[in-house]
């Protein structure tokens, strides 16, 4: 086993770079969405800052050739300046991105200023999923005379909103390489008729691998077909069929059901119709309503009044606020150990944005409401909503559905 090494290519190549001397931190995707959207404050850009993440993720994930300009709104001049700008304050920072971790393995590679691993095998799975900058380290490993195995579907091919490239990606590396492909067109998972039903919609792809699939699964499987109006009427079929497959008077056990969706905005509406009929369920990957700005805000706000800790607020005041500095000019005031009393008690800070002040007198009054009324935890978190509308603007708290 200890000549077994595994890892995803973020790791590897994170791996590949301190090998190399690289010292510069790695941004994690909050840090970076972050530092974009200060940029694009700066820059007074009007373009959706998700938008600009794509734009950037897929513009980083392509090597040896150029982004055509296409399903981004917008001016393509702005894209490229935000992305210069992007990258330039990163590289003011001493920082990278993920997707900079892979081009910088790549480009290296091809250097010689950094080696491919030390192997002498190399096994990728999920290979449907890899982008250019992740085929293109594929194969400079392959370059080297390293053999290389990749496992991949293009049946299974749902990544290519970021780049996957799936069965582009799978023939481009049988033809660099000149691979020995060998097919597995036996399942065992699935019952007969799923897999036939699957198949005949599956075979509607033009750019796939033709393939017979035949599964071993002794049952059959039962498929059902429901027209609904709305997404809102669909999901209401599903609480009717969820209720309608409990035993006569009892309760289904937990995860007894699965709702799969193409995009987080159908998953929402689904949630929101299981959470208005009661039906508990738990949400798996996509964004969580604790990762809004609202949601951020009123968690952050709880944690700081109810511990008297400041931390919580500073991390959330790049967020209210236009000042990318203001959490660093805070600690340094304040020091590292702060606590909220004495966020509450310092003084003006030269510059402060209104909505330091404004927090800062509400948090006074939070904390002696909490402190005076313990069993009143619903009227605060009351009026932290109220202190959000009131304060900010709404351009901000308009939450964002992702697909």
């Amino acid at each position: 086993a200890r000549r077994v090494q595994a890892g995803t290519f973020h790791a590897l190549c994170g791996q590949q770079l301190r090998n190399a001397g690289f010292r510069q931190k790695v941004m994690n995707d909050g840090d970076a969405k972050k530092l974009l959207a200060n940029v694009m404050r700066r820059k007074h850009s009007s373009l959706d800052l998700e938008d600009v993440l794509r734009y950037i993720g897929a513009q980083k994930a392509l090597i040896d050739s150029v982004l055509p300009f296409e399903g981004f709104g917008g001016n393509e001049a702005e894209y490229r300046m935000l992305l210069k700008e992007y990258n330039a304050e990163m590289v003011r920072r001493g920082h990278f991105d993920f997707a900079d971790m892979i081009r910088e393995a790549v480009l290296g590679m091809r250097s010689g200023r950094i080696a491919p691993l030390p192997v002498q095998h190399l096994l990728v799975d999920e290979f449907q999923d890899t982008d250019d900058a992740q085929l293109r380290w594929v194969l400079a490993h392959a370059d080297v005379g390293i053999r290389v195995c990749c496992v991949g579907d293009d049946d299974q091919s749902i990544y290519s909103w970021r780049g996957a490239l799936g069965y582009r990606g799978l023939m481009a590396f049988r033809d660099a390489v000149d691979a020995t492909h060998v097919s597995l067109e036996t399942t065992y998972r699935c019952a007969n008729d799923i897999v036939a039903a699957a198949s005949r919609l599956i075979s509607q792809n033009v750019d796939r691998v033709p393939k017979t699939l035949r599964t071993e699964h002794p049952g059959r499987g039962d498929i059902h077909v429901h027209a609904v109006g709305s997404r809102e009427d669909e999901a209401q079929r599903i609480v009717e069929a969820i209720r309608a497959s409990a035993p006569d008077g009892g309760v289904l056990p937990p995860k007894s059901w699965a709702v799969l969706a193409r995009t987080n905005a159908q998953i929402d509406d689904v949630q929101k119709v299981f959470q208005s009929s009661g039906i508990a369920c738990e949400r798996l990957g996509g964004p969580d309503m604790w990762e809004s700005l609202i949601g951020r805000t009123l968690l952050g706000l709880g944690v700081a009044i109810a511990t008297n800790r400041f931390d919580p607020i500073a991390r959330l005041l790049t967020d209210l606020t236009d000042d990318e500095d203001i959490s660093d000019r805070l600690r340094e005031k304040l020091g590292e150990d702060a606590s909220l009393d004495d966020f509450v008690r310092m003084g003006l800070l030269a510059g402060e944005p209104p909505v330091v002040t404004s927090l800062r007198r509400k948090c006074r009054s939070w904390r002696v409401a909490l402190i005076e009324d313990e069993d009143d935890e619903s009227l605060l978190i009351d009026n932290f909503g109220v202190w959000l509308s009131e304060t900010l603007p709404a351009a901000k708290l308009k939450p964002k559905s992702k697909d």
